[in-house]
């Protein structure tokens, strides 16, 4: 009979500390926001016409164009 305690109450301890550790594991873990570092819009076939007093200035021919979170343009391969 004291056999039988002492092993109830070492499987009752055992079981109190094994759901302990589980939750101070899961308290533990925390979760990173997932920035995006893309760029806002993409376009592609770009055709852009500048001009000066009704005259073609510039003209300028990109197969795509992107626009970062910081507003700079890249025309890629134009």
């Amino acid at each position: 009979m004291a056999a039988q305690r002492v092993s109830w109450i070492l499987c009752g301890a055992l079981l109190a500390v094994g759901t302990w550790s589980c939750e101070k594991k899961e308290a533990q873990v925390v979760k990173k926001a997932v920035v995006y570092k893309g760029p806002i819009s993409e376009t592609t076939n770009v055709l852009t016409l500048i001009s000066d007093s009704a005259k073609l200035q510039v003209r300028l021919a990109a197969p795509s164009k992107r626009i970062t979170k910081a507003r700079t343009r890249s025309t890629r391969k134009g």
